[in-house]
């Protein structure tokens, strides 16, 4: 069992977009989606218990994060273990820190939720500040986990077939940053939940903003044309 975890935990340094190696299983295709060079030129793969991160080094964040969520999923009941640590995978250089959020007014927002787990080892790996994104407070703790999180949880326990599920943020141009490190803030937050079965997909763009509101999800199409992202492609 150990050399299975191990595994699971290598990352890899394929050409960009091209492999995860064993969580390659997680997207819809089975293989990672081909995404802009300039974005590629300073990415990490990441490979999780249950769930794959490509890391930005420049952001320090996310680009996306994804999971294969079944409807036959039994999402862990467990307390959060809140263990917030920094991805020793990547290189000091690389990494965002603790300190890095301390006293910054933003959150470590995760982009795979801690409650989308099954087993105590994804627990473990949703809290790598690699998952983490720099999300306001209020957007973290309410906004985003009551409309966004949970409702996707709840059409999953719906479905009848597999559901993939994208997440990241949109920087902009020139984003702020937070810490010593330079970890980016992220304009927006969005979340792509793809129906394979159904052929069918949304997304949910939400601002990065303590007064922010929920709007209607966009089509894929809408979220492609704003992030360049063409993650089901």
């Amino acid at each position: 069992m150990k050399s299975v975890f191990f595994a699971l935990l290598l990352v890899t340094n394929f050409a960009y977009g091209s492999s995860f190696g064993d969580c390659d299983v997680l997207f819809p295709k089975g293989t990672p989606p081909k995404v802009d060079s300039k974005l590629g030129s300073d990415s990490r793969s990441l490979c999780f218990n249950d769930f794959a991160v490509l890391y930005s080094v420049k952001w320090k964040a996310p680009i996306y994060t994804v999971e294969k969520l079944s409807y036959l999923r039994k999402f862990l009941k467990e307390s959060r273990t809140n263990n917030f640590h920094e991805e020793m995978r990547l290189k000091p250089s690389e990494r965002s820190t603790l300190n890095d959020y301390k006293k910054s007014g933003y959150d470590r927002g995760h982009n795979v939720p801690a409650a989308d787990c099954t087993n105590m080892l994804c627990m473990s790996d949703s809290f790598s500040l690699s998952n983490m994104s720099a999300q306001t407070p209020n957007l973290n703790r309410k906004t985003w986990s009551r409309n966004v999180e949970m409702p996707t949880r709840k059409y999953v326990e719906r479905a009848s077939g597999d559901i993939y599920v994208f997440t990241g943020g949109f920087y902009g141009n020139n984003p702020q940053t937070i810490g010593s490190n330079k970890v980016a803030i992220p304009e927006y937050m969005w979340k792509l939940v793809y129906d394979k079965q159904k052929n069918k997909s949304w997304v949910f763009w939400v601002k990065n903003d303590d007064e922010a509101k929920m709007s209607a999800p966009i089509s894929y199409e809408e979220f492609v044309k704003r992030t360049g992202l063409r993650l089901l492609d």
